[in-house]
């Protein structure tokens, strides 16, 4: 395995884990509680879990990784 290949591995490994984390933070929330905004013009909780999500998503799909 090329050294790239072996980091990309353990940086995998380490988004699973804050995957799970991000699930298990949003999905207990209510519609309510997605929408909040903790200031006017400041994004709610979950346009903030949501560009975590396309952040991942594009990351991966640059890295040309599994799934992407």
């Amino acid at each position: 395995m090329m050294a790239d290949q072996i980091i990309l591995s353990e940086v995998f490994k380490g988004w699973e884990g804050q995957q799970t984390s991000l699930v298990n933070t949003i999905e207990p929330l209510t519609s309510e509680q997605l929408r909040w905004r903790p200031a006017e013009g400041l994004n709610s909780v979950g346009e903030l879990a949501r560009h975590i999500s396309m952040g991942r998503i594009g990351w991966f799909a640059r890295m040309d990784a599994p799934g992407s």
